[in-house]
């Protein structure tokens, strides 16, 4: 077992050194080097930016905003309003493959003259999680 989180994020290779030395007579043993292919370290969690809203027509308003982690893909985006009742995103593109997924998505219904919480969670591709909050309030 390898505790990572002490490891900076970033591209690893391991290598493994056997040998036989111990059990065999001088000149006898044996001696084997293995590297790892490479695998990524990441313990730092996405980001949430540029996280803003408009009013646009019938009272809705479309959200706007980008996640971004520095070593993995992004690999899930969630948003909630006022609770912590979770519906899912999909990237601009509608396709997790990036490490920067730029995100936009309307929201009909908010009651006017309050303010609202809006969540917004994302994921990287190894399980950290991130989050950002915005405070929407619609007028009359």
């Amino acid at each position: 077992v390898w505790d990572t989180t002490s490891i900076p994020d970033g591209k690893y290779e391991v290598m493994l050194k056997a040998t036989d030395k111990m059990g065999n007579p001088a000149g006898e043993e044996e001696e084997d080097t293995e590297i790892s292919e490479p695998f990524v370290i990441d313990n730092t969690p996405p980001v949430v930016s540029d996280l803003s809203f408009r009013k646009i027509n019938g009272g809705a308003v479309e959200i706007t905003g980008v996640a971004e982690d520095s070593a993995s893909i992004i690999s899930t985006l969630e948003y909630s309003v006022d609770k912590l009742e979770w519906f899912p995103l999909f990237p601009e593109d509608r396709v997790f493959d990036t490490q920067v997924e730029k995100f936009r998505f309307k929201l009909e219904g908010l009651e006017a003259g309050r303010q609202h919480l809006l969540l917004i969670r994302t994921r990287d591709f190894v399980g950290n999680t991130g989050s950002s909050e915005l405070r929407i309030s619609i007028l009359n």
